[in-house]
């Protein structure tokens, strides 16, 4: 049976073919199986993680807390900094002198402010 005689069927009542109507409802499917294809090609990829506990400003400046605990997986090849600041949509992001960088901490297992 070829291809084109396995799209069409026979009517019984008229003995005329039909041609095949379910095609979009495939071509959904496979575009619904498809949108998973990136899902499945970062599946190795390590996942964000949420390690900040708080965070509040003061006249002093930004005070901000991490739970170390969630991070000791990169311990061993990274350390935390934190950076602060106020954006104004009047100043380049990249130009704001008002964003402060703090120094690296050393991950621990306890939370450090």
């Amino acid at each position: 049976m070829s291809q084109a005689q396995a799209a069409e069927t026979a009517n019984p009542e008229t003995g005329r073919r039909i041609r095949f109507q379910y095609w979009p409802l495939v071509g959904m499917a496979v575009l619904a199986m498809g949108a998973w294809i990136p899902y499945f090609l970062r599946m190795g990829e390590p996942r964000p993680v949420m390690a900040m506990t708080f965070w509040a400003t003061s006249k002093e400046g930004c005070d901000v807390g991490v739970d170390g605990a969630k991070l000791m997986d990169f311990s061993r090849k990274y350390s935390v900094a934190v950076a602060c600041g106020f954006s104004s949509p009047k100043v380049d992001q990249f130009q704001d002198g008002l964003i402060a960088v703090s120094s690296p901490f050393t991950i621990v297992a306890n939370p450090s402010p």
